[in-house]
């Protein structure tokens, strides 16, 4: 046990068996020594302590170390008596003493079930209580990347990579919708695949770009843009996605990778964090770089009937169409539906776009 451990264990002792005591044993004029009981077991950060000398002196042992629980007056158990429990992918019945576990229902595996807390649930349903990393729901997007004469990083291949931390074999699909936007939902299926407990997979994805560009090409568009161009990434259970742009380059000069939240930790209220636009085409011999590598924010909705409000923190181009040339500070709204891409560029040197406000009626990314 290390020190750091030992000394946040003394001090929850502190709180549950020293303060308590010396609450109670004092009057107007004197606190009494806090005693602890002798031969009476505590509890601590998965840790037992058992009172060896009224002064308040503990023997310790590690219950969570060797697996187990630690069960107030009981010590080290393998579970707490008299409660329903997990034994792998068995609901199961703690005995009396905390010693044993008797097995119950078996949760159904393949259909993506397993024990939670002494019950069987669904494991896409427990990742989306959670909240976190984990999930079964991902959208991933081939973010803007720079096509200078020296190369074209837009054009390296873009991938999602899936990590399977479950017990349970996740069968991941990806899709992609080739309606334009506004229209019904026309879905494809890009990829497929299985990975089975703590596995990995990395998987290849078309190019996608979300700058106006036509498919196949790259920096052609109108910059800001909006596409139907996001890739949705579902599983039968629980993973963990990340998308690299590109997956590898020899001799890379722009590059970017990501850790996806999975729809049920997304949110719909946001402030950005961005880069200023350093390479520019300007009237300043100071700063022209003859061409413009653009600051972006980019924006993905989930569901359909998706309304998100944009403030930009510094001036954005337009599209001629649904995205307005905005001035920093100036609010517009854009309606969108699952799997479209709100991509918004800046419009000038050092244009910095932190501190955007961008607030939307349903989850995106």
């Amino acid at each position: 046990m290390t020190r750091s451990r030992l000394l946040n264990i003394l001090s929850i002792l502190w709180w549950v068996v020293v303060a308590p005591a010396a609450l109670t044993a004092c009057d107007s004029t004197t606190t009494k020594p806090a005693l602890c009981e002798v031969d009476r077991i505590y509890c601590a950060a998965g840790v037992q302590a058992t009172c060896t000398h009224p002064a308040g002196q503990y023997a310790f042992v590690d219950c969570a170390s060797a697996g187990q629980t630690c069960v107030p007056d009981l010590g080290c158990r393998v579970c707490v008596p008299d409660q329903w429990v997990c034994d792998g992918a068995h609901v199961a019945l703690c005995s009396a003493d905390g010693r044993t576990m008797e097995p119950g229902a078996q949760c159904d595996t393949d259909a993506g079930w397993v024990c939670s807390q002494g019950r069987c649930v669904h494991a896409c349903s427990q990742a989306a209580a959670d909240r976190s990393y984990l999930g079964c729901e991902y959208w991933a997007v081939d973010l803007d990347n720079a096509k200078v004469s020296s190369g074209n990083a837009a054009a390296q291949q873009f991938a999602v990579v899936i990590s399977n931390t479950s017990l349970l074999t996740a069968r991941v699909i990806v899709e992609v919708d080739d309606a334009p936007p506004n229209w019904p939902v026309q879905l494809r299926e890009v990829a497929r695949t299985e990975v089975p407990p703590e596995g990995l997979r990395v998987l290849s994805l078309p190019s996608r770009e979300v700058d106006g560009s036509p498919l196949g090409s790259w920096d052609v568009g109108t910059h800001s843009a909006l596409s139907t161009r996001a890739f949705r990434v579902t599983s039968s259970a629980p993973i963990v996605a990340y998308q690299f742009n590109p997956l590898e380059n020899v001799d890379v000069f722009s590059n970017d990778a990501s850790i996806l939240f999975p729809k049920n930790a997304l949110d719909s209220d946001y402030l950005v964090l961005s880069w200023p636009q350093t390479i520019a085409d300007t009237n300043d011999p100071n700063n022209d770089f003859a061409q413009h590598l653009r600051a972006f924010v980019t924006i993905v909705a989930t569901e359909p009937g998706t309304n998100v409000t944009v403030t930009p923190s510094a001036r954005i181009l337009g599209d001629g169409l649904d995205i307005p040339a905005a001035e920093a500070g100036q609010t517009f709204t854009v309606d969108m539906h699952e799997f479209m891409v709100l991509n918004l560029e800046t419009d000038g040197f050092q244009a910095d776009l932190t501190g955007t406000r961008i607030v939307a009626d349903r989850p995106i990314v």
